[in-house]
């Protein structure tokens, strides 16, 4: 089993370049990027903080909700599906406007924790994403392809992201 995860740590750690990198540990995927951009703190912040947004960038999210009435704080819960997955929901753990928040999603296959950083810059501002997916059950078996499609995904992710706050 070792091999294998030394595997997945050469293809995630290949798959990222420049301001991306990745690491493989045990049953735990770490991809973390970040995107410079020419917008405000705030104004980055709430737009992606708030997942119902990411529909507008992400080409494999599908469907999304919030299921928690009022603006987004500790506690908001979504529901959101994205292609090829099953349907997850996802609670806010952190929220300190403007500079970081933190969404869990718990299911029989994965947790993923997802840390969304941003700070400002002398042109606007950086975006950090840093998600830590641990696989539980059969997800260890399927870890492998996951992390190299995940590492591949969160790096078109930054493009697609840049492009929808950078019109």
């Amino acid at each position: 089993p070792s091999g294998v995860y030394q595997q997945l740590e050469a293809v995630v750690a290949e798959a990222f370049r420049s301001h991306n990198s990745a690491q493989a540990k045990g049953k735990t995927v770490v991809l973390e990027n970040s995107v410079e951009l020419r917008r405000a703190p705030e104004e980055v912040f709430d737009y992606l903080s708030d997942i119902r947004n990411e529909r507008e960038w992400n080409p494999t999210m599908q469907a999304v909700e919030m299921v928690t009435p009022g603006p987004l704080r500790v506690g908001s819960v979504y529901r959101a599906r994205w292609k090829g997955a099953p349907t997850n929901t996802l609670k806010c753990i952190e929220f300190d406007r403007p500079h970081r928040w933190v969404h869990l999603s718990e299911s029989s296959l994965w947790r993923v924790w997802f840390e969304g950083r941003v700070s400002e810059t002398t042109d606007g501002s950086r975006f950090t994403a840093r998600m830590e997916i641990s696989a539980n059950g059969f997800g260890k078996l399927l870890m492998p392809l996951f992390g190299r499609m995940m590492a591949r995904q969160e790096r078109a992710n930054t493009r697609h992201i840049r492009k929808a706050l950078e019109p």
